[in-house]
């Protein structure tokens, strides 16, 4: 046995001397959010891969499954990775050719309760939506269905997709790049058939709302319902939270909860991630600066009652993401999941030149 936090599968212990004028703890290994890195895949040359957004979620069985790979060459094959916890390992799990090979900009994945895992990407149209379905955590795709969306996207391109499951509906928001006014925006669906048919809850954010959307993630809520966390970028790119209780119910008309940072302006990207850990906390990680000081940084807050209220997670200290300065090389488009005390984070990573 060793002092300090539990590993997978493992124990830990705390120990105190009694003796001591004041006694104190000591052995505790306090988690940490983002405790190093190990790279998934580096490449460097625009040549091979397309620049998928990446998205990662923790499946039932523990291990982490992976999108954000994609190869530039005829038949524009995506990449899963998934990782074993039992082996601390990613490996590839499959590389899917799809019905209908485009550049994808941000697949998205969730799982159903009895295991199936979906996979959402954008048509070749870049205004509608296929999903392809696994029933062995990633290791062999299959059609699940064509043309998801009840109608084509009007006037708006599709950039990123995120998806989560709770209490029996889907919830698919579509991240979109509106061509006139060229505004970013999203579109909120909802589906009571697993995932497989759609109906639009908000056809386009920002005509409903006036406000523009850098970025956003979604998470289901613990006990029904679903969180959007999302980037404001008409708004001093500040990063917000709603909760609705149902797919079906408007984001629009839920709460703002926003005091979550505003880093400021300066760049073309604003990432930010949510997640659920093991133990049911949420946390978001988005950028805490965008100016072109070292290092690059994020913050972190975490929510202990399903994102009513947020608190900044370790003493409001920042996490260096990099640190050459933001303007010089910048880790973005990020996605996050843990398992066993451990937090992956993957990014696309952009260089200056």
């Amino acid at each position: 046995q060793r002092a300090g936090g539990a590993g997978l599968e493992e124990g830990g212990f705390l120990w105190k001397d009694e003796t001591a004028t004041t006694p104190a703890w000591y052995g505790w290994d306090g988690p940490q959010l983002v405790t190093g890195w190990e790279a998934l895949k580096w490449t460097s040359s625009t040549v091979t891969d397309y620049a998928v957004r990446p998205h990662v979620i923790r499946l039932n069985s523990g291990r982490l499954l992976a999108v954000g790979i994609q190869n530039k060459v005829a038949p524009l094959q995506l990449t899963i990775k998934r990782y074993d916890p039992a082996s601390s390992a990613w490996s590839t799990a499959a590389t899917i050719t799809l019905e209908d090979p485009t550049e994808q900009k941000g697949p998205c994945l969730v799982q159903l309760p009895r295991g199936r895992v979906l996979l959402y990407v954008q048509t070749s149209g870049g205004d509608q939506v296929d999903s392809y379905y696994s029933d062995d955590d990633g290791s062999t795709w299959a059609l699940y269905a064509a043309r998801v969306l009840p109608a084509a996207l009007a006037v708006s391109t599709i950039r990123s997709l995120r998806a989560a499951y709770s209490s029996n509906e889907v919830c698919l928001v579509v991240r979109l790049q509106r061509t006139s006014p060229t505004k970013e925006s999203f579109a909120q669906y909802a589906s009571s058939d697993l995932g497989a048919r759609f109906e639009s809850v908000i056809a386009d954010w920002y005509a409903s709302v006036v406000q523009e959307v850098g970025d956003l993630d979604l998470v289901a809520g613990r006990a029904g319902g679903f969180l959007l966390a999302y980037v404001r970028t008409d708004s001093g790119y500040s990063n917000h939270v709603r909760r609705i209780a149902s797919g079906f119910d408007l984001l629009s008309d839920a709460v703002e909860i926003g005091s979550l940072g505003t880093p400021g302006s300066g760049l073309t990207h604003y990432p930010i991630a949510a997640r659920r850990d093991e133990d049911g906390t949420v946390y978001l990680l988005a950028d805490d600066q965008m100016g072109t000081a070292n290092p690059q940084t994020a913050l972190a807050w975490r929510s202990l009652d399903d994102g009513a209220t947020w608190e900044q997670f370790e003493d409001s200290t920042a996490l260096t993401l990099n640190a050459a300065a933001p303007t010089a090389n910048r880790i973005y488009n990020y996605s996050a999941a843990s398992v066993g005390g451990r937090v992956a984070l993957l990014a696309r990573w952009v260089a200056a030149s």
